[in-house]
């Protein structure tokens, strides 16, 4: 369930960045930031997906990394996973 690109550019095929079953965990927050380490958008169980702008402004083709911190329902206990994705306009 971990996309490794999305093409915002509104054909309706992969327009925004979110990762399949979100829902089904109890605590979960993902920070998608860009090479340099800024923190472009957070991602939670209200705020699914993301459509690849900040402040509304599109941001260029390129490759973005980000962070998933997650509870675990089977186990109850956090964990983390760091991954990249592209961004292709």
């Amino acid at each position: 369930g971990l996309p490794v690109y999305f093409t915002p550019n509104n054909d309706g095929y992969n327009d925004l960045w979110s990762i399949k079953r979100l829902p089904d965990y109890l605590d979960i927050r993902i920070d998608i930031f860009d090479r340099f380490g800024r923190t472009l958008t957070q991602l939670n169980k209200l705020n699914t997906c993301w459509d690849g702008t900040v402040k509304g402004e599109l941001l260029p083709e390129d490759d973005y990394w980000f962070k998933i911190i997650y509870k675990d329902p089977n186990t109850l206990t956090y964990n983390s996973k760091i991954s990249h994705f592209t961004l292709k306009r």
